[in-house]
């Protein structure tokens, strides 16, 4: 994922009418009661299509990285992603997911899958990789 911009977004209900003309909502806004800030994450995709996701989105992604059944490759990356999750609180401000661990949550918030590998993925063992982490080359006839 490239080009990723960090927004602040209202929640809650009639949100869209605090935004402006331009889509922005002001910081002094005056929030309503069940209206809370929240965040937005924007980015390009590979092919450099605009996306969007929102708070919920990624904590929907998270639950589905966590709580879904992985087989294969794909269980091995999410690994670390499950334990870093399940750590308490304390322990987990003082780690951090790798970018590309941070990549499969939001590619599950927004597709509900692993559509495309991370750069540190792409080539691990020396070997080009697919999305859902087998060799590229894998069904390559061998030499």
């Amino acid at each position: 994922m490239g080009d990723v911009r960090w927004g602040r977004t209202v929640i809650g209900a009639g949100a869209a009418h605090l935004q402006d003309l331009d889509g922005v909502i002001p910081e002094d806004s005056i929030l309503a009661p069940g209206q809370r800030w929240s965040w937005t994450v924007s980015f390009s995709d590979p092919a450099g299509a605009e996306k969007a996701l929102t708070h919920e989105q990624v904590l929907d992604g998270l639950a589905r990285v966590v709580h879904g059944e992985h087989e294969g490759p794909e269980g091995c990356f999410l690994l670390g992603v499950r334990n870093w999750f399940t750590q308490p609180s304390d322990t987990r401000r003082t780690q951090s997911l790798t970018a590309s661990q941070r990549s499969r949550v939001c590619q599950f918030a927004r597709y509900g899958r692993t559509v495309f590998p991370a750069e540190e993925e792409k080539s691990l063992f020396g070997r080009e990789q697919d999305a859902d982490g087998t060799p590229a080359d894998a069904d390559a006839p061998a030499e």
